[in-house]
């Protein structure tokens, strides 16, 4: 399925046909992926390979791009966005094209004043989960979590320097700085384990047990938490055996 969605966007990307265009073209391929269980349930499975991937003793897991198009450049990744998390404004080099991928998000967009450190916020959409939108070159804009939940994005990026994602966009100083790589792994692994609960079929119920097996307890009761939705005795083995372990 997610190759199926990867090849939507070559062909867009491919049709010569104005990039705000194409742009509109990806946000209904976005919005339209996000309303099929099996897609969502396929990106998390992707975010959990990357993570079974990461053989980095000396680094954290940055939650990589889920795929990277050589030719064309462009990249697609999810991003976990803790509650009540607002990044630097900034603007991209380049387009990029956007969904709620859990939960809810607000981007909000601002006018560059007359000092280049001033900006002025001048509108908020807040977007709840599967919906999509895209970003042209230039706009000056930030992504907030309003919400006490965990958030997650997904995102096309047409990219300049894969190797340093930071290095794509201009970014502004803003009073509040937040750490978002701090404490990844185990919101990403929160987040993924949320959208499986939402979807009660087999390949949900797979990354359920996949998501308790690699947690550490915090993250395990919730697992436990979401298999009494299928599976009551399997959920009472798995916490008997934590007792024992604890």
């Amino acid at each position: 399925m997610l190759n199926t969605f990867y090849n939507f966007i070559e062909k867009i990307l491919l049709n010569h046909e104005p990039l705000i265009t194409q742009l509109q073209e990806l946000r209904e391929l976005i919005k339209n992926s996000l309303m099929l269980e099996e897609f969502r349930l396929k990106c998390v499975e992707q975010v959990l390979d990357s993570m079974d991937r990461w053989t980095d003793q000396d680094t954290a897991w940055n939650a990589p791009h889920l795929f990277y198009h050589e030719q064309l450049k462009y990249s697609v990744r999810i991003i976990f966005w803790p509650p009540f998390h607002e990044n630097n404004p900034h603007k991209h080099k380049t387009w990029s094209a956007t969904g709620i991928f859990h939960n809810f998000l607000n981007i909000n967009t601002y006018e560059l004043l007359d000092n280049p450190t001033r900006l002025k916020r001048e509108k908020t959409i807040a977007a709840s989960a599967f919906e999509a939108g895209y970003l042209i070159p230039g706009c000056i804009h930030n992504i907030s979590n309003p919400t006490h939940e965990l958030s997650a994005s997904i995102h096309i990026f047409n990219n300049i320097d894969i190797s340093n994602p930071e290095d794509n966009a201009v970014w502004f100083p803003a009073p509040r700085k937040f750490n978002l790589s701090s404490g990844l792994m185990e919101r990403a692994l929160s987040t993924c384990l949320m959208v499986a609960s939402d979807i009660k079929n087999i390949n949900a119920w797979n990354i359920i047990n996949r998501i308790y097996e690699k947690s550490p307890v915090a993250l395990k009761l919730m697992a436990i938490q979401a298999m009494y939705k299928f599976d009551r005795l399997h959920a009472r083995k798995c916490f008997a055996s934590l007792e024992v372990n604890l």
